[in-house]
């Protein structure tokens, strides 16, 4: 391995699961439109995005907190343009998701695993690019807990290991978000090597995506156009339609009822 190259084990978060032979085979999934689906396979690309968009108001918590170690404030906000990350799950199957990210009802699931995505990211990023290069699952935490996590940290520890606790930073996220079941590409690129609001994060699509799953709500003619298109692309594999909504409906059978009349003398 080249001494620039990140090793597997700096890829894989958090680090006690990178020794766990299972983990890098955990089955991840992307629910996205069919159009960006599209872009992906003939980009032949990941994008990853200025995660400082993400919706929720804690995300880059500590990039954005006022630190003080010592007698010295830091200020982090500006590292913000440089980190750029990708949201992944370990849900097959999610009535949110699909109703989140296939509105018009013809979405698509795309199926890799924890490994194809970090081989990914070894072959992109070294150390002479990125700070930090990590794909792994997200920790949920309340804001008491996350700041209590930080407040243990002594002081010297925090300075001597900063990257290590930034980087911890972008795992962690509120329990209300918990049904996510996220799973995070994230890469916090060296100075001078960010630009644009979007990277790519190059990719051999036939063999990172294992399978491609459609709307269970799309129809069977639309379907088959897509499919037909996936075809035109290149891509051969497996696209059938989420069974999420074709299970057995409950059956309730009611029993008859009867009113029971007392008659009376008078």
């Amino acid at each position: 391995m080249e001494k620039d190259q990140f090793d597997i084990t700096e890829i894989l978060y958090p680090e006690e699961k990178a020794s766990d032979p299972r983990f890098p085979d955990t089955p991840v999934y992307r629910y996205l439109s069919f159009e960006a689906l599209q872009e992906l396979l003939l980009s032949k690309s990941i994008p990853l995005v200025k995660t400082k968009y993400w919706e929720d108001t804690y995300e880059n918590f500590l990039f954005k907190s006022e630190t003080i170690v010592g007698e010295t404030s830091f200020d982090f906000n500006l590292h913000q343009e440089r980190i750029f990350g990708s949201s992944w799950t370990k849900k097959c199957e999610s009535d949110p998701l699909w109703r989140i990210y296939s509105q018009n009802k013809c979405g698509v699931r795309i199926r890799s695993n924890i490994r194809k995505l970090a081989d990914s990211i070894q072959r992109r990023f070294n150390k002479l690019i990125a700070w930090s290069a990590c794909v792994g699952e997200v920790k949920y935490l309340t804001l008491r807990e996350i700041v209590d996590h930080f407040e243990r940290v002594p002081e010297d520890e925090f300075m001597a290991k900063a990257g290590k606790h930034f980087r911890d930073s972008m795992f962690m996220k509120r329990p209300e978000f918990e049904h996510e079941q996220e799973i995070r590409i994230i890469v916090k690129l060296m100075e001078g090597h960010s630009s644009g609001e979007v990277i790519s994060l190059p990719i051999v699509p036939s063999e990172v995506i294992e399978e491609i799953t459609f709307d269970p709500r799309i129809s069977d003619d639309l379907q088959r156009l897509f499919v037909s298109k996936l075809t035109l692309i290149g891509f051969e594999k497996i696209a059938n339609k989420s069974g999420l909504y074709s299970r057995d409906k409950l059956r309730i059978r009611f029993k008859p009822s009867f009113r029971k009349f007392e008659i009376s003398d008078g």
